[in-house]
């Protein structure tokens, strides 16, 4: 398969996990990276990573990073009947993402004053 067959059905894949996440057509890579902060194709590398969760808790989780909404509004974001659903979720994924960043070394970082 050529590469860029792959990345479109990619493409395809996320931006049909994400509107039925989000119960809102979303079709264009810039609709997704308005929603998500990141291509499909960045928001597949990022599951291969992790590969313990589903898809969508994945995008719960870059839906946080790039709104910050309130428990609420996430919630209602994807549609989700229960606040502590979406705590739930985001915060999984949130924990999962942080473990793919590299580690600082706190040497070089200054103390709080």
């Amino acid at each position: 398969m050529s590469h860029s067959k792959e990345h479109s059905l990619i493409n395809k894949y996320w931006f049909e996990i994400a509107s039925n996440a989000r119960r809102s057509k979303i079709g264009s890579i810039g609709g997704f990276k308005a929603d998500f902060g990141v291509s499909p194709c960045h928001a597949e590398v990022i599951y291969r990573h992790i590969g313990s969760l589903p898809r969508r808790y994945i995008l719960y989780g870059l839906y946080f990073i790039k709104n910050y909404p309130t428990d609420i509004g996430g919630a209602r974001a994807f549609g989700l009947g229960s606040i502590h659903t979406w705590r739930q979720h985001s915060r999984t994924a949130l924990f999962e993402m942080e473990r793919l960043l590299p580690k600082v070394p706190t040497l070089f970082l200054s103390e709080p004053k």
